[in-house]
């Protein structure tokens, strides 16, 4: 609902709240600031301003990529919301070293600590497979950790997921996502609006901006759009802030039960449809993500022909049978040919429960590709890790 359209009684609950979240958010942001730890490896953040989906994750696995290819191993820094990310980073990166849970910090340190202790490091990769606790750090461990230094553990690069308000942590590279389809909301804080910092106020610590589904946008829109975050970027002292456009690209519609077999070669596959059905055929969507216009606007550019229906969820939503109930009637009862197609974040997230109940179930594998700027990305990753 909109802001002017609410019960006088709403908006004062929510003007109250957004006062609350605002003052708390600035008092923390100040206090982590002046207390920063810096890891004792390059570090770069991927983060956003607003609430929701913004491509941070097809974002990091971009510049994952891109590092793991020139022979670094890759740690992951995340908070570990709703079991799909790490999981997805770890099907892609088998090798990588993961830090999930609250306190990043550490958790980093611990896996960085793990390399020079001979079997933590396999120990810690079976616990992580299993989701056990991965806030191993021990009292003797937190005590030589800051003795560590860069030559303790070369060629590691840290990927901070969701990082833009971890201001402990000092970054070599922030990231920062704008996603088109809406950009900053109804330009207030939360819970009034989307928004988790002021652009004002977030936007000077970017290295890079990144303008996601940028093609969602008609041209005039996106060059306003663009416009605007450079002046910002030039009146806060930041004109060296590269400011990108990305978009995602469908590259693959596995079944899920042969997705192992692609994760790897996404960027060489040449999009191929299940079939070659009548134009009659139904393709359902089943998505919990941030933004799950993104992912119609994919099934219907990649099935231009068919009917398309969506099921969308809540982002990081926790599948239950019930969830799945209409898909599955769908399936028996169309009397047309059904494709089911659902995100790597999803499947990754309920994985055993949706290949129970769909077992032709497909995942759409895309990757993020940059329309603009994305040279200008590699070459600044290219000069953080020569700098290493």
């Amino acid at each position: 609902m909109e802001p002017a359209k609410r019960h006088p009684m709403i908006q004062s609950t929510l003007k109250a709240a957004t006062w609350v979240y605002a003052h708390v958010s600035s008092q923390k942001r100040l206090r982590q600031l002046a207390r920063r730890r810096t890891l004792p490896v390059p570090t770069i953040s991927f983060g956003n301003v607003t609430w929701g989906g913004t491509g941070k994750t097809p974002c990091l696995h971009h510049v994952a990529r891109m590092i793991n290819s020139n022979g670094h191993t890759l740690l992951l820094v995340s908070r570990g919301y709703g079991d799909d990310e790490w999981k997805m980073f770890a099907a892609e990166f088998p090798h990588s070293l993961l830090a999930v849970g609250k306190h990043r910090y550490w958790n980093a340190m611990a896996q960085l600590t793990s390399l020079s202790r001979p079997g933590r490091f396999e120990v810690y990769m079976r616990n992580a497979v299993n989701h056990q606790s991965m806030e191993s750090t021990t009292p003797d461990e937190a005590t030589n950790m800051n003795d560590m230094t860069d030559s303790s553990h070369p060629h590691v690069v840290a990927l901070l997921d969701d990082g833009l308000q971890q201001w402990g942590l000092k970054k070599d590279l922030e990231i920062v996502m704008v996603d088109c389809y809406n950009p900053f909301g109804n330009g207030l804080l939360i819970p009034s609006g989307r928004l988790r910092e002021l652009p004002e106020v977030a936007l000077p610590a970017a290295d890079i901006v990144v303008l996601h589904h940028a093609s969602h946008l008609e041209g005039p829109a996106l060059m306003q759009l663009d416009a605007i975050i450079t002046n910002l970027m030039v009146s806060m002292a930041r004109p060296d802030t590269i400011v990108a456009h990305s978009r995602m690209r469908l590259t693959s519609l596995p079944l899920a039960k042969q997705l192992h077999q692609h994760l790897h070669s996404r960027h060489q596959l040449k999009l191929t449809l299940p079939s070659n059905a009548p134009s009659n055929e139904l393709v359902v969507g089943l998505c919990g993500i941030g933004c799950p216009q993104s992912f119609r606007d994919t099934l219907r550019q990649a099935f231009p022909h068919h009917d398309v229906q969506m099921h969308a969820f809540p982002d990081h939503h926790a599948y239950t049978a019930a969830d799945l109930t209409p898909i599955v009637d769908a399936v028996r009862n169309s009397g047309r040919p059904v494709v089911v197609v659902t995100t790597e974040k999803d499947y990754f997230r309920a994985k055993d429960l949706l290949d129970d109940h769909l077992p032709s179930l497909r995942v759409a594998l895309c990757e993020l590709e940059f329309i603009r700027g994305g040279e200008l990305i590699k070459q600044r990753v290219d000069r953080l890790l020569k700098d290493d």
